[in-house]
């Protein structure tokens, strides 16, 4: 897959809240649309103009529903990981925040968090687009997917490093070229990442600030 650059990818980003401002407010017949601004929902984790234009983007307009919300199920688990996967580890992860864009019946995305014991080390594919972030992150146009390293929170625990796992998947239907999912998706699956890590207290995560630079495949 050919890679757009960060700087390309961060101005297309810039025009998306503009292009789906319709999509936002009351309706035509003056009623109340259900839902909130890009920036409130779950916890308003899409902090900055880019995360909240690659948001609105991966969901599909600017006012969503926050279906479900779960951070504190998710720091739980997180603080709790004990570096053993269990089978419902492996299967569900914790769900952390499930969108959908007002006036949808289904979740556009659902982000999910778990503990991760290592990381692979993959650098993308005709599938998957590899992107600096992280320790590893790669995204496809339905999934996305960024490992981190978390110190500070278990080694305050006396146990050391732990390395979590942020998930993202994509149910909508969108009229997007590939390239460009691929990085709004990653975009806010980062900035969940990142929220999350604060939280946790983590440190040295190397989750970058904004967009995401797409990596050349090996």
């Amino acid at each position: 897959m050919k890679s757009s650059s960060a700087g390309g990818s961060a101005a297309a980003l810039g025009l998306v809240l503009v292009a789906l401002a319709g999509c936002s407010g009351g309706a035509s017949d003056g009623t109340a649309v259900e839902g909130r601004p890009v920036e409130q929902v779950c916890g308003g984790f899409a902090k900055g103009t880019e995360a909240r234009a690659a948001l609105a983007a991966v969901v599909g307009g600017n006012t969503l529903v926050e279906d479900r919300y779960e951070p504190d199920a998710t720091l739980k688990a997180l603080r709790e990981a004990d570096g053993k996967l269990t089978t419902g580890e492996l299967a569900n992860g914790t769900l952390y925040c499930k969108v959908r864009k007002a006036g949808d019946e289904e979740p556009a995305i659902t982000i999910d968090f778990r503990e991760a014991l290592v990381v692979p080390g993959g650098r993308g594919d005709a599938t998957f687009q590899a992107f600096r972030t992280g320790s590893e992150a790669q995204a496809s146009d339905r999934f996305a997917k960024i490992l981190f390293h978390c110190g500070e929170a278990r080694a305050s625990k006396g146990t050391g490093d732990r390395i979590v796992a942020a998930e993202l998947e994509r149910s909508n239907k969108l009229d997007l070229r590939k390239e460009d999912l691929v990085v709004h998706e990653v975009t806010v699956l980062n900035a969940a990442a990142r929220a999350v890590a604060d939280r946790l207290g983590c440190t040295d995560t190397d989750l970058v600030d904004g967009v995401p630079s797409p990596l050349a495949a090996p």
